[in-house]
């Protein structure tokens, strides 16, 4: 099953979720204690890369807003 193309403002709204999931993920295996550190500091590389990816995001519609507002490339 293919889902349509996303708009960046959904892509940008999906990693948002994926970057609080995996903030809520290192606290209940912190609780947990489940593989202690080993375990945190993956969903931790999961978190830093959905935030690298929400960064790019959101950089990306500003560009493009920006082009909107500018067609000529003036300020």
């Amino acid at each position: 099953m293919s889902l349509p193309p996303m708009t960046l403002d959904e892509l940008i709204v999906y990693f948002e979720s994926v970057f609080e999931t995996c903030a809520l993920t290192k606290m209940r295996l912190a609780k947990l204690e489940a593989d202690g550190p080993k375990s945190i500091r993956e969903v931790g590389r999961l978190q830093a890369m959905a935030k690298l990816y929400l960064d790019a995001l959101v950089q990306t519609r500003d560009m493009h807003e920006a082009r909107r507002r500018y067609p000529s490339g003036g300020a």
